[in-house]
């Protein structure tokens, strides 16, 4: 018997610093950069407290209205993925009305319907996140 389990979803984007060849001013923060083509969805998994969880992602594949998961052989394809491959980056994940989340680490699991692209994901308060990143704030407001 299967049983039909219904999680959570939380919507949102990845954001990182945009880093520019030329040489940077100092005390300028770099630039964030968004994926503002793509809103990923993230289908909660597990949480291990209020400001911590791991969860699905999934994408919707330009021409398609549905959403898909991240197959992780296709992971390489995104600039947010391939920032955090570096080591020493940080990349968030800007969740609609809850703020940036700090991306720990991506990493690959399955389920009954194949592998997927998990990421776990810790809640950041405004005063954690980086300087880049409250520039971004700020313009906001």
């Amino acid at each position: 018997m299967v049983v039909n389990q219904s999680r959570p979803f939380v919507y949102g984007r990845f954001i990182w610093p945009r880093l520019k060849s030329l040489p940077r001013v100092p005390f300028i923060p770099p630039v964030p950069t968004r994926s503002d083509t793509e809103k990923l969805a993230i289908e909660v998994l597990r949480e291990y407290s209020a400001s911590e969880l791991i969860g699905k992602l999934y994408h919707r594949p330009t021409p398609l209205p549905n959403w898909q998961s991240v197959n992780p052989t296709e992971a390489l394809q995104y600039p947010w993925f391939s920032w955090l491959s570096t080591p020493q980056r940080a990349l968030y994940f800007e969740m609609e009305a809850s703020g940036f989340w700090k991306v720990l680490h991506f990493r690959t699991e399955s389920d009954e319907s194949g592998p997927y692209l998990a990421v776990a994901l810790q809640y950041c308060e405004l005063s954690q996140i980086p300087m880049w990143l409250k520039g971004l704030v700020a313009r906001r407001r």
